[in-house]
């Protein structure tokens, strides 16, 4: 049919072809809105009365976030998720505008038999779940700032090392032992046992005589050890003196390697990599073998070592950058007992070098 200009009418060509506009058009329409729908989901665009509310599902929400942006790694988040279960069991499906004065501070005061460090770690993460809130315009004012952050009802643990005596006994103990190369590398240079556990030949420089410390073990999703490309903190990526007795043990050490996909120098005997778990595990053992008294972890390895320094006159900002600290504070409040033991000795080389050259004032 042609069309007709009085009348209107259009060919059966024309009709067909406007149809097949009219559905191209429809097809387009309904596959942008597929489209939104599905950046809408992917991107966590949720409309405002969807998104999570309860102080619980904030908290998750920020962590797998931050998991999934690889801005947490696999070990900070189990850890962190561990201390979110403590607010789900208690305050956790209560939404951050609900909750009252007393609910939070009875909650956080129920906490008092954790350690200071827990406690510390709780707070902090109800700080960022409510400062998350604000942000979505859930919360008007961080309820943080009516409440108080109680303290533990448990001591701080002390800081422990060896005695001389005890040192000397530990290292004459580990001539048939396991991660005998481990221990006494630990002790020797106050290096983490994850950092110790990641190294390998490559970090050893032989001829410049240095170790550098980049990388460390850590745990994924699973709690499976994988070595992780970066230390605790910025400051615990660093370069430390190889002094000649810690050459000696990493030759040996390098030499009797197992070949293992990582090309870690220490690994378990199938290649595969050793958990801390596993050496802290042995380290009390031998302690207990040797009937030494008090609670013994790995850990202690690094603050002997610390010690050793300290006797010796090692400058303070020479062993914070030794251990990797952050802050030179970190290395004064935790060596507090320490250092106070050695300034009455050094404050007694004053007095007597002011009465040699005839400084102290006579009656």
């Amino acid at each position: 049919m042609m069309l007709d200009k009085y009348h209107g009418i259009v060919t059966n060509d024309k009709v067909s072809k406007k149809q097949s506009i009219l559905q191209m058009i429809k097809n387009k329409i309904s596959t942008i809105q597929s489209s939104n729908i599905q950046t809408t989901k992917d991107d966590r665009k949720i409309p405002a009365d969807m998104t999570p509310r309860t102080i619980w599902k904030i908290g998750y929400d920020i962590l797998k976030t931050k998991h999934d942006a690889n801005v947490i790694t696999d070990n900070t988040y189990i850890r962190d998720y561990n201390v979110l279960r403590l607010i789900k069991n208690d305050i956790g499906n209560i939404e951050p505008k609900n909750i009252t004065k007393s609910q939070l501070q009875n909650f956080l005061n129920s906490q008092k038999n954790y350690s200071n460090s827990t406690i510390a770690k709780i707070y902090q993460l109800l700080n960022v779940i409510f400062e998350e809130a604000i942000s979505r315009r859930k919360l008007q004012i961080n309820p943080l700032k009516y409440v108080i952050k109680p303290k533990s009802i448990k001591a701080n643990k002390k800081i422990s090392a060896f005695t001389l005596d005890e040192h000397k006994k530990f290292i004459n103990a580990l001539r048939k032992t396991n991660y005998k190369y481990i221990f006494l590398v630990a002790i020797n240079t106050g290096m983490r046992c994850g950092e110790i556990l990641a190294l390998t030949p490559k970090d050893i420089d032989f001829k410049r005589k240095t170790i550098s410390i980049t990388k460390t073990i850590s745990r994924d999703i699973n709690s499976k050890p994988i070595v992780e490309d970066k230390t605790k903190t910025p400051a615990s990526t660093r370069v430390i003196p190889l002094e000649e007795n810690v050459a000696i043990y990493f030759k040996s050490a390098i030499a009797e390697m197992t070949k293992n996909d990582n090309n870690l120098i220490f690994t378990q005997k199938d290649g595969s990599i050793i958990r801390s778990s596993n050496v802290n595990t042995q380290f009390k053992r031998i302690c207990k073998t040797l009937k030494f008294k008090g609670n013994y972890n790995f850990h202690m390895l690094r603050h002997t070592y610390a010690t050793r320094c300290i006797e010796a006159g090692v400058p303070i900002a020479v062993l914070q950058k030794l251990l990797g600290h952050t802050d030179i504070s970190t290395t004064i409040n935790t060596y507090t007992t320490i250092f106070n033991k050695y300034t009455k000795s050094e404050l007694r080389k004053v007095a007597n070098y002011n009465k040699a050259h005839n400084l102290i004032e006579k009656d």
